[in-house]
């Protein structure tokens, strides 16, 4: 944790304990986890995030941990931004039936 603090903002690491692993990656609420591992924990770990219900849940790896190639660029905190849409269906009725009929003329 010494060698990430100066990178990222206060308060967003948080150090676990292996026995708090398991029910962690398995909360249903759970939007994003970022690790410092090697590379095949973190296929291991986004396996089984893959894997569980809930909200699809976004894995960052650090897994260059001498010079932190992920964690220390200025825009990491961004990959953790999740993004919501909204849309609203604007088409008339039989909008898209028309559309679909002028497609299929042979003109």
């Amino acid at each position: 944790m010494d060698k990430i603090t100066p990178y990222v903002a206060e308060g967003v690491i948080q150090n676990i304990a292996d026995s708090a692993l398991d029910s962690l990656i398995e909360a249903n609420h759970l939007a994003g986890i970022a690790t410092l591992c090697d590379e095949a924990q973190a296929q291991q770990l986004n396996q089984r995030l893959a894997a569980k219900g809930g909200l699809i849940c976004q894995l960052i790896e650090e897994t260059d941990c001498e010079n932190l190639s992920t964690i220390a660029k200025p825009h990491y905190l961004l990959r953790f931004v999740t993004e919501r849409t909204i849309s609203n269906n604007t088409t008339a009725i039989g909008g898209n039936a028309t559309l679909l009929e002028l497609g299929s003329m042979d003109d």
